[in-house]
């Protein structure tokens, strides 16, 4: 299961993407489940290549590093209070984002499935709205996994 170190932060007031970033980032190695070169990278990538995304009901992000960075695969969600500006993909326009998903991921085939995943359940206004309000950990867990996203 790829939530196994329950990386999941819920309503964050954090002013930049930058900060969502480094939140997320920080939890993941703080969990031993990457180096403490990932933050760097994925910082880096995310400004070479913007993972924003405005979805029908929400602005979304998701980020990732390469896989040298990673040392246990790991999901890790945060949900912020109030969205912030991230740049989408493809056109580099702004995007107010509340949802990030950040990949931690060895396997490029893998990471495929988890994004293809991901963005069917983006599709799904009722999950979308029903994560967004959801305050346990567990119960967020077994929505995703539901949605098969595990």
């Amino acid at each position: 299961m790829l939530f196994d170190q329950k990386i999941i932060i819920l309503d964050e007031e954090l002013p930049s993407a930058t900060l969502a970033l480094t939140r997320l980032a920080d939890s993941l190695q703080a969990a031993g489940q990457v180096n403490d070169q990932f933050k760097a990278a994925l910082l880096t990538r995310e400004r070479q290549f913007p993972t924003g995304l405005q979805t029908k009901t929400l602005g979304v992000a998701l980020p990732h590093a390469a896989p040298e960075f990673v040392e246990h695969e790991q999901l890790g969600l945060l949900r912020l209070k109030r969205p912030v500006i991230f740049r989408q993909m493809g056109d580099n326009a702004e995007v107010a984002v509340q949802l990030v998903f950040i990949l931690a991921l060895k396997e490029p085939q893998q990471q495929l499935a988890m994004l293809q995943a991901l963005m069917q359940f983006f599709q799904n206004e009722a999950a979308v709205q029903k994560l967004m309000t959801l305050t346990d950990q567990n119960d967020i867990i077994t929505l995703l996994a539901s949605l098969g996203i595990k």
